[in-house]
């Protein structure tokens, strides 16, 4: 078990903190890709259903039968609209919004179920006020699960969302409420600025 006593080294107990840093990392960064594929999830499902609600209102022969658009202005508004549906009809195929839903579904699930499991081994940790081999060694496993997730994250995600999630997980799981050994205060530091 990698536990701190009275009687371990400072070798030891700073290798202790570095696997805890590293876990509570994972933790967290699982928390943030979760919360971050859930809120793309949510914006492009809007962007899907409002291309539906337009191109379905705008190829319907009950709309086009308005009397509005058959006297002036209404003409000319209609023939742009007509064109704009089309367009719209064009690209719509071309954007493949259906594979970018299920690619962020999926995206979304994986950090989701890695979170649960991360937060599994943290609880242990908690618990036991210590880390054993065994923790240690499921959370090399749940972090090779990570590294075959993150090669399908999104290319270039906005910095500044990210960091707005981020502090919404330091908000949710601060430090005090991990357990480290005494004398970790340069980590609670750490996470303290990061909140800033």
């Amino acid at each position: 078990m990698l536990t701190i006593l009275p009687t371990t080294t400072a070798d030891e107990r700073a290798k202790v903190k570095a696997h805890l840093k590293e876990i509570y990392d994972a933790y967290r960064s699982a928390s943030m890709n979760c919360t971050y594929y859930e809120r793309q999830l949510k914006k492009t499902h809007c962007i899907a259903k409002a291309f539906e609600i337009g191109l379905a209102v705008l190829n319907s022969s009950a709309v086009a039968a308005w009397v509005i658009w058959k006297e002036g202005f209404g003409t000319t508004l209609w023939k742009i609209l007509s064109g704009f549906a089309v367009v719209v009809a064009i690209i719509h195929p071309i954007l493949k919004i259906s594979v970018e839903i299920e690619r962020l579904t999926k995206q979304r699930t994986g950090y989701n179920d890695l979170f649960h499991d991360l937060r599994v081994v943290v609880r242990d940790i908690q618990i036991a006020q210590s880390i054993s081999t065994q923790d240690w060694k499921r959370f090399k496993e749940i972090d090779a699960n990570i590294k075959k997730l993150a090669e399908k994250d999104d290319l270039s995600p906005s910095k500044k969302e990210l960091r707005k999630i981020m502090k919404e997980v330091l908000h949710e799981i601060p430090t005090d409420s991990l357990w480290y050994p005494k004398n970790a205060s340069a980590q609670k530091e750490n996470d303290n600025a990061a909140r800033q």
